[in-house]
């Protein structure tokens, strides 16, 4: 329980990141047993392949290094990323689940007292009216988040965690709690992210599958036009966010040094008037960070280790990372449940608590 507490509160605005790094630390040296019980020998051989190379393409390039955080590389946090999705077990899950849909009650307080966060002082955003515009983009809550767009990534996590979870009411919940989330914060990849999921989910279950195409294509028509005007802000165009500012800067270095990136530095441009501002693409900014060298290394380890039971799981985050820079961020709580799905799970989502340890039988200490 301890861990999930810890890896929440460093996506609220009361604690950064650095502040539980040195926690996480500690849990896995407390916990070290279980560690070395559950790490198998493979994953960390594809993970330090990873690691060395980075570290070699930031040696060749360390008169590059620009700020003081580049001087400790961050791609030797996917050792903690790994070792801390060791950890993760069923009480993980059930009170990671209860802590996000709390923080979405939090958000629906925050939509009727019409701001988008109560803690203006502790957020990277300043307090915000909601001045009755039609567009729910323009009433998005933070609940104890950053930004709204935090609050949707939890969402997405709320619905894949869930799944883990044995009881359908609980799952439901979760369901049509992570479904309010999204009305409060309307974050359209995640919406376009979860969408795909539940096709993919489904997809076995044909029944089930054309009841969804069916009602969807219902709403779509009687609905078209308010799904036009949310989607694209009332423009009539698609609105990229400034992502047609930040990919072409982004795309332009990786074709000057396309090999090895920026030596294995994370890069950011200067854009909207700051200077750290990132690709706003997973797979962009990991071309441009490491190079196309490392990223087709970081696909094989992709590939020796997705099955037919993580994949489905793993296609929101794929997805929402396409136009967000939700992962490989080293160490993040996407990039903990992305290690968790790709190097845990190898049987059906359903049985993983109940069978873990080799199928040995287990139960949650009380």
């Amino acid at each position: 329980m301890f861990l999930a507490l810890f890896l929440y509160s460093e996506t609220t605005v009361f604690i950064q990141f650095h502040g539980i790094l040195f926690l996480l630390v500690f849990v896995c040296a407390y916990r070290r047993k279980e560690i070395e019980r559950k790490a198998k020998r493979s994953h960390l051989i594809l993970i330090g392949l990873l690691i060395v190379f980075s570290l070699l393409n930031n040696l060749f390039h360390v008169g590059e290094v620009a700020e003081i955080k580049d001087v400790i590389p961050y791609t030797l946090f996917f050792i903690l990323t790994y070792f801390v999705c060791l950890l993760i077990d069923a009480q993980f899950v059930h009170t990671f689940c209860f802590l996000i849909c709390m923080e979405i009650v939090v958000g629906c307080f925050e939509f009727a007292a019409g701001v988008n966060t109560f803690f203006p002082e502790l957020s990277s955003r300043e307090l915000k009216e909601f001045g009755g515009s039609e567009f729910l983009y323009k009433s998005r809550v933070f609940g104890l988040s950053n930004n709204s767009s935090q609050l949707g990534e939890k969402c997405i996590l709320l619905l894949i965690l869930s799944q883990f979870i044995k009881s359908k009411k609980i799952k439901v919940v979760c369901v049509l709690f992570a479904t309010l989330g999204y009305a409060l914060t309307f974050p359209r990849t995640a919406i376009i992210a979860s969408l795909v999921f539940l096709v993919v989910m489904t997809w076995q279950n044909k029944k089930i599958l054309l009841g969804y195409i069916i009602s969807g294509a219902m709403f779509v028509y009687y609905f078209i036009d308010l799904i036009m005007i949310q989607f694209f802000r009332g423009t009539g165009t698609i609105d990229l966010s400034k992502r047609d500012v930040i990919w072409p800067e982004f795309y332009r270095f990786f074709v000057e040094s396309p090999l090895l990136g920026n030596g294995g530095f994370k890069y950011y441009i200067d854009a909207m008037g700051k200077t750290d501002v990132h690709a706003h693409n997973s797979y962009l900014q990991v071309l441009v960070n490491q190079g196309a060298i490392y990223f087709a290394l970081m696909v094989l380890v992709f590939m020796f280790n997705v099955n037919k039971h993580n994949f489905k799981l793993l296609v929101p985050i794929l997805v929402y990372s396409i136009y967000q820079t939700g992962i490989f961020w080293a160490i993040s709580l996407f990039d903990i449940v992305l290690y968790f799905l790709l190097f845990r799970l190898k049987g059906s989502h359903k049985t993983m608590f109940a069978l873990d340890n080799g199928g040995q039988q287990w139960k949650l200490k009380s």
